[in-house]
């Protein structure tokens, strides 16, 4: 009987710890909005600048945040644009291509030049954030604000 009763406290008490529901990382989520504006430059030229809330929650702003939003962008062929920091973070990135559409991706990866960086933000920032593509029309919705 006693043996029953162990195997039983076992089998609750796996069952019950699968159950359980991680409180405090799910109060650390955050809603990312970005809103991206496509503005053309001249001939087959354009730029991209986007607005986000990355960071926002935990009082960070925008140039001294342990991380940071990328962005690629490519056409049929190639990457014709890309801001991946390494530099003053910033929100907007150039391009150039001939083509009616682009695919943009958005990224969030570390923020290496911020002062807010310590040894527990730097290693949840070395983990890259990868958002699905978008293409973008680059014929209408110019100069529109996109909401992601």
């Amino acid at each position: 009987m006693t043996t029953q009763r162990f195997i039983l406290f076992i089998v609750l008490t796996t069952l019950l710890g699968c159950h359980s529901v991680d409180r405090n990382s799910s109060r650390n989520k955050e809603n990312l909005r970005i809103v991206v504006e496509v503005v053309p430059e001249g001939g087959s030229s354009y730029s991209i600048s986007w607005k986000d809330t990355v960071g926002q929650s935990a009082g960070y702003a925008l140039k001294d945040r342990p991380f940071e939003v990328w962005c690629f962008i490519k056409d049929n062929s190639d990457t014709v644009g890309h801001y991946r920091g390494l530099s003053t973070p910033t929100d907007y990135t150039y391009f150039s291509t001939t083509e009616t559409a682009v695919k943009v991706t958005f990224m969030i990866g570390p923020n290496i030049f911020s002062e807010q960086i310590n040894e527990s933000t730097n290693r949840a920032a070395e983990k890259l954030v990868e958002f699905n593509p978008v293409t973008l029309s680059l014929k209408r919705r110019l100069r529109n604000q996109l909401n992601w």
